[in-house]
């Protein structure tokens, strides 16, 4: 997993699947625009566009999910399904407001139950944030919630979101019922999700 720029092929393909998006939601979506300005939708279409150069693949991601949650409800979504994604070694919950671990590799399982604190020395909250604006299938606060946690710990939005650098040890810290721990870890790949 890299951070690095789109090629000049990369950014002739998304300039294409970008139009292909835009043509598709249109044609299939029975009122894209109940909740976003039309106006508005072509115009973060174009600037992503006109971005491209500068982006990476994770960033581009990351613009495209956001924009797909604009239009404002849970069927209309651009999950990562269809590619090999990378995720940090745990999987988490929201409890009363604040990140727990709820599952974690042998190494860790000192941190079950644990609060994750910060990520890369953002605070969870803040990321969990900035995460839950392009989650998809967010239909309620719920749907929000639990969306929001399968998404904290991946990889690519992460980095697509600036909080991490592609191919780094990640600092994270957690708060136990004694103490707080400090570690670096890696993403691990996780397997494409059928559709």
């Amino acid at each position: 997993m890299s951070a690095a720029a789109l090629s000049p092929k990369g950014v002739e393909q998304w300039q294409q699947d970008l139009d292909f998006y835009r043509t598709e939601l249109h044609k299939k979506h029975i009122d894209l625009f109940h909740k976003i300005d039309k106006v508005d939708f072509d115009d973060y279409l174009k600037k992503l566009k006109s971005s491209l150069p500068v982006l990476t693949e994770e960033q581009v991601w990351v613009e495209l999910m956001r924009l797909t949650q604009r239009v404002g409800d849970g069927h209309t979504s651009m999950p990562l399904w269809q590619q090999e994604t990378q995720n940090l070694p745990f999987e988490v919950a929201f409890f009363q407001g604040k990140v727990h671990v709820t599952a974690a590799p042998k190494e860790y399982e000192a941190l079950l139950g644990s609060e994750l604190l910060t990520i890369n020395g953002e605070l969870v909250s803040t990321v969990a944030k900035a995460v839950s604006e392009l989650v998809p299938f967010r239909e309620n606060a719920y749907s929000s919630t639990v969306r929001t946690a399968q998404y904290l710990l991946n990889a690519q939005v992460l980095i697509g979101l600036g909080v991490i650098a592609g191919g780094s040890d990640i600092p994270l810290s957690f708060q136990t019922d004694e103490k707080k721990v400090y570690l670096k870890t890696r993403a691990f790949t996780s397997p494409k999700l059928p559709a």
